[in-house]
């Protein structure tokens, strides 16, 4: 009976330290690279123009490859709720940021970038209604493997209120 239960003890520290190690992978590549929201815009809601200041940063030992991609919508979940979007939203780079193709960047070992979101609501907006822009930055990988996921994604949703002017003065 004892040594049933030393057995079994010792099967189950086995497979811990087993799969430590897998954990801890996992937890590299989520700690691989980063997107950041650094400035909110301060402007009032009534302003039509909005800027958001954000930051991409490789964290890994290696030049890593980024693709950015920009998503507006209602903030609805729902697929049946969607609606055509209230603002025009575009990404922008530091002035200084050379290393850039479109939306696909390069970064060196610990570099970061700037990155400059830009809001405007439209002239026909539905009032008192919130807008959602997804900015989604994804780790392009040279590694091909079958059981290797080789694109990393990360995300970061700004919301947008569109006021009623005439509401202003409650």
């Amino acid at each position: 009976m004892k040594n049933k239960l030393i057995i079994r003890l010792n099967i189950f520290i086995i497979l811990c330290s087993l799969s430590l190690p897998g954990n801890a992978q996992k937890d590299k590549l989520k700690k691989d690279f980063e997107i950041n929201i650094i400035k909110s815009s301060d402007k009032p809601n009534f302003e039509k123009e909005h800027i958001h200041v954000l930051e991409l940063k490789n964290n890994s030992k290696f030049k890593s490859e980024y693709k950015l991609s920009l998503i507006n919508d209602n903030c609805l979940k729902s697929d049946s709720n969607k609606a055509e979007s209230n603002i025009n939203s575009q990404i922008s780079f530091d002035n200084s940021y050379k290393n850039k193709i479109d939306n696909t960047i390069s970064l060196e070992p610990n570099e970061s970038v700037q990155i400059n979101l830009k809001i405007q609501k439209k002239n026909n907006a539905k009032l008192d209604s919130w807008s959602c822009s997804l900015v989604s930055v994804t780790k392009l990988s040279n590694i091909k493997s079958k059981n290797t996921k080789s694109n990393i994604s990360k995300s970061v949703t700004i919301k947008t209120f569109i006021p009623n002017p005439s509401h202003s003065g409650r």
